[in-house]
């Protein structure tokens, strides 16, 4: 009944069309099995499908039955049912009857079993297994990294940072199994929430050098990286809400942004601030470049540049009004040499331990009489690629740094590749903020940027931190996972009328096309 027509789009884009034509069986409609008996097995599909009888109701329940993924049998089971009624109607008015139009109308779509078959093997999940397989070998290192610090004189709970990594690994897998799409619906509360929590942790909680660093419950020590992961997707809903907003659209997208930047500034924790800007700036410049605002893309890319401009002058002025800013920036300019006594003695510090670190192996230079846990103030959070480096060597520092790279990009071209816009602006969110975490963390330790405090993800000591990148990593493979199977409604509404979707009336025939279903971004 059906004559495939199989079209495919890179590795990761493929789909396929069946298309009635009358009552003849085009050869080509099964798979080929091995026995080359394809015309037996359309013959007796037929027969099946004639000698049934069965309605639409009896015909959709066939379809769906075969599709193991619950969620996508709705969508697939009004699209197929819009177009056999469509179907009937043409019948009926070439004299059939109600009862037989229907009945030629669910024996012209073919063999129920057949499609529901290609359905499901079209629309199952899948696992991107590479960046997972990443994630656990940087996982593994951090993990490796402090065992060997706790065996060494280092004040660091070996138990604590397992508990958090498999609590941080709990939370990766259950969101990556999670239907990203329900994330939509809490975008207000979600950004509520985090205002909420932000603020108090701004204004009530405990300080630490000056600056309000968490909130305790519990018994546990709740950092505000916390904010985000739930400003990641409250900021993918946002962008949703704005999308076709123009130039105002982008202005109140940056609103919202400044809105939640007041609380992280009052802290002040400029480290958070910096990595939801930085990853905003990103989201929206990729946003821009995409029509996401409207038609006239420079106009919009050049609103983004203007407003990444702007914040860079407003980080400009904020660190010239603060001199110990100013301090690390003029210690970093001279190699740690204007300030031994202040903000020059961790980068002289650092330049000292990466100068005497081996290729493999630990170092075993002493500074000034001391081991590095003792000269190195951070040295398991802020500063632990450096003493990755010192206790393992170069060699090791440069695997996790490659993998680093490998994570980021991996993730970025998964991104690339979604095709549902909400889950591109989720997966986007969150591998920006990974990226910049890891960036910034790399440059700082290894010297290529004034000091700052940083965290780098999976190999620095804490566990608000660590389950964080490990949500965000998640929100990424769960939007992978399901980048076959959900469509994006905004992009390609499920209408028959529009002849948009995966079954459609075309120069008379019906075409079955699978990709329609996905959803394309455009």
């Amino acid at each position: 009944m059906f004559r495939k027509n199989l079209k495919e789009k890179g590795d990761s884009n493929s789909g396929k069309a069946a298309r009635l034509d009358g009552a003849k069986i085009e050869p080509d409609l099964y798979e080929k099995n091995g026995d080359g008996n394809e015309a037996a097995h359309q013959r007796a599909a037929q027969t099946a499908a004639q000698e049934s009888g069965a309605g639409m109701e009896e015909f959709l329940d066939e379809i769906c039955s075969h599709i193991k993924y619950t969620e996508v049998r709705r969508d697939i089971r009004s699209e197929i049912e819009g177009h056999i009624l469509e179907l009937k109607q043409e019948y009926e008015e070439q004299g059939a009857s109600p009862d037989e139009a229907e009945e030629k109308a669910v024996l012209a779509m073919g063999d129920g079993g057949e499609i529901g078959r290609r359905l499901n093997k079209l629309h199952r999940p899948r696992m991107d297994w590479t960046l997972f397989a990443v994630v656990t070998v940087l996982a593994c290192v951090g993990i490796v990294n402090m065992f060997f610090l706790s065996r060494h004189g280092y004040n660091v709970s070996f138990i604590k940072y397992v508990f958090c990594a498999a609590a941080g690994f709990a939370v990766m897998l259950g969101l990556s199994m999670f239907s990203y799409e329900r994330l939509k619906k809490i975008t207000y509360p979600l950004y509520a929430f985090s205002l909420i929590a932000l603020f108090a942790t701004a204004l009530f909680g405990t300080k630490f050098n000056g600056a309000s660093m968490y909130v305790s419950i519990g018994g546990f020590a709740i950092s505000p990286d916390y904010a985000i992961v739930f400003l990641a997707v409250a900021f993918a809903g946002f962008f949703m809400k704005y999308r076709g907003g123009g130039i105002a659209g982008e202005l109140k997208l940056t609103a919202l942004l400044v809105l939640a930047l007041i609380p992280v500034m009052i802290m002040p924790c400029a480290r958070i601030a910096a990595v939801l800007a930085a990853a905003f700036w990103i989201v929206l410049i990729a946003s821009a470049s995409m029509g996401h605002f409207g038609q006239n893309r420079r106009r919009h890319i050049g609103v983004a540049l203007a407003l990444g401009m702007a914040a860079s002058i407003a980080a400009a002025f904020y660190i010239c009004l603060n001199p110990r800013l100013l301090e690390r920036i003029f210690a970093f300019v001279s190699r740690g040499q204007s300030d031994l006594a202040g903000a020059g003695y961790i980068e002289e510090t650092i330049g000292f331990w990466l100068a005497g670190a081996e290729w493999i192996g630990r170092s075993e230079v002493l500074y000034n009489g001391y081991g590095i846990e003792q000269s190195l103030p951070s040295a398991v959070s802020d500063y632990a690629l450096v003493n990755l480096v010192v206790s393992f060597g170069w060699i090791a520092g440069a695997v996790f740094t490659a993998l680093a790279a490998a994570l980021i990009i991996r993730g970025f071209v998964s991104a690339a590749k979604i095709r549902n816009r909400y889950g591109f602006l989720l997966s986007t969110f969150a591998c920006s903020a990974l990226a910049v975490q890891f960036i910034t963390g790399i440059f700082v330790n290894f010297g290529l940027a004034p000091q700052t405090s940083v965290s780098i993800p999976f190999i620095s000591y804490g566990g608000t931190g660590y389950i964080v990148n490990m949500a965000l990593t998640g929100l990424i493979l769960s939007v992978w996972r399901r980048n076959r199977i959900v469509s994006d409604a905004e992009d390609e509404q499920i209408s028959h009328t529009r002849g948009a979707g995966i079954v459609y009336l075309q120069d008379g025939k019906i075409v079955f096309d699978l990709i329609g279903l996905i959803g394309k971004k455009k």
